[in-house]
Formats: C-alpha cells, sequence, structure tokens
C-alpha cells in the first residue's frame, strides 16, 4: 500500500478504501509496483501504459 496512492484515486474506489482500513506505518522505495500496476518491469517510465486512473496517477508520481 503506498499513501500517494490517495492523492490521484476517488476516495470510493476500491483500492482507497481497501488501504484506508489500515494505519500504514512504513513504507519502502522499491520498484515492485510497476509489475502489479503496469504489468512490466520495464525500467523505463516513458513505456509505462497509461490507460487507467491507476495508471496515469502511479506515472505522475513516479515522474
Amino acid at each position: 500500500m503506498e499513501p500517494k496512492l490517495l492523492l490521484f484515486l476517488k476516495p470510493d474506489s476500491k483500492i482507497a478504501r481497501f488501504q484506508n482500513l489500515f494505519d500504514i506505518v512504513e513504507t519502502f522505495d522499491d520498484e515492485s509496483y510497476r509489475l502489479w500496476i503496469f504489468k512490466t518491469l520495464d525500467s523505463d517510465p516513458r513505456h509505462y501504459p497509461e490507460q487507467t486512473r491507476l495508471q496515469k496517477g502511479a506515472q505522475a508520481i513516479s515522474a
């Protein structure tokens, strides 16, 4: 879970509602989110798809 997701997801989205069930006490700087969100491990963000709100938002905060 990543607190930055709440910057661009709708508050009533399933991801935001799930995340709000927890108190996030620590985050890690790693790139594992790429496979989950973008379905790729490509290290070049220019190649990431931007088809969903989640992909567009993650692309914006990773730039």
